[in-house]
């Protein structure tokens, strides 16, 4: 039985925070058995089916892990832009899955991350209709993560204005290593850099150490119908599943109400004095080359 009020979902004696705007620790949610039945619909067929784009923009998880981000300085962007051109390929949709899909491939550690908004139907009602039932944020998915080859995000934090994320798996596996914002064992760059939000650990998992030492970091594995969430600027690295196709939703963990709040107006006043990467690269005109298949497997196989 659930009952909504508010910000809140009652599950039970259960009460999910859909804001989520504090959280001391991350938080985990099995939700299997409220969306078990959604959970088959996340098909390969349903994913070619459904998406509506002509292009799928591929992360090469395989050179991103053998190659560490370069230099990233507001006055020299050229390193960081053929970093970024080199490490992601266009292919067209349907040759992306099929990219993402074939065992083949997967030593090319194969990712990309999709709006929600480019997806119709079949897949499209069958993901409202999950968050209709788990009602965690009043705005919805927002996007759909979907590799394969065991692809790994840096130990990073999203930043002050990204909080209460929720990540949902809804097929394969996916793990999470946590580490509290005032953790000073964490290294970090200097605040000139532009990649300041990612920790020189690059690709390097948690120490096993700091899980049971007082450090405070958390591990989870999550499988199909479970989520997590965490606080803002929370560290955290995830490791996809090696052995199939994991996709993942998330919330998108912005509130545009909190636009000109304080802490709003100073992330986009340092946004403009130092610049985030991301701001460098969608600015930039220098795209990713467009590859088939065969042209990813001469390169980089």
């Amino acid at each position: 039985m659930k009952a909504q009020s508010g910000p809140t979902t009652v599950q039970g004696d259960a009460v999910i925070d859909r804001r989520a705007p504090v959280v001391r620790r991350p938080l985990v949610r099995d939700e299997h058995q409220v969306i078990a039945d959604l959970l088959p619909e996340f098909s390969e067929e349903a994913l070619r089916m459904s998406y509506r784009g002509e292009a799928v923009e591929l992360i090469i998880g395989m050179l991103r892990v053998r190659q560490s981000f370069p230099r990233a300085h507001r006055f020299d962007l050229s390193e960081l832009l053929a970093w970024e051109r080199r490490t992601k390929a266009v292919v067209s949709a349907g040759q992306a899955f099929d990219v993402i899909h074939d065992p083949s491939f997967r030593t090319l550690k194969p990712y990309a991350v999709i709006p929600v908004q480019a997806f119709g139907k079949p897949l499209r009602p069958v993901i409202m209709e999950m968050h209709r039932r788990l009602a965690l944020d009043p705005y919805g998915f927002a996007l759909l993560w979907i590799g394969s080859g065991g692809y790994v995000t840096p130990l990073h934090h999203d930043g002050e204005m990204v909080h209460g994320r929720w990540n949902l798996v809804v097929r394969g596996g996916k793990q999470f290593d946590f580490v509290p914002p005032s953790c000073r064992r964490v290294p970090r760059r200097p605040v000139w850099d532009l990649h300041r939000r990612f920790s020189p650990m690059y690709t390097s998992p948690v120490p096993d150490a700091w899980l049971s030492d007082g450090t405070g970091a958390v591990r989870v594995n999550l499988g199909p119908g479970q989520m997590v969430t965490w606080g803002r600027r929370w560290w955290h690295r995830v490791e996809i599943d090696e052995s199939d196709v994991t996709i993942t939703l998330s919330t998108r963990g912005h509130r545009p109400h909190e636009r000109l709040r304080p802490r709003a107006l100073a992330q986009r006043l340092g946004v403009r004095l130092f610049g985030e990467v991301e701001h460098y690269l969608e600015s930039s005109d220098v795209q990713p080359p467009v590859m088939t298949p065969g042209e990813l497997r001469s390169l980089y196989g």
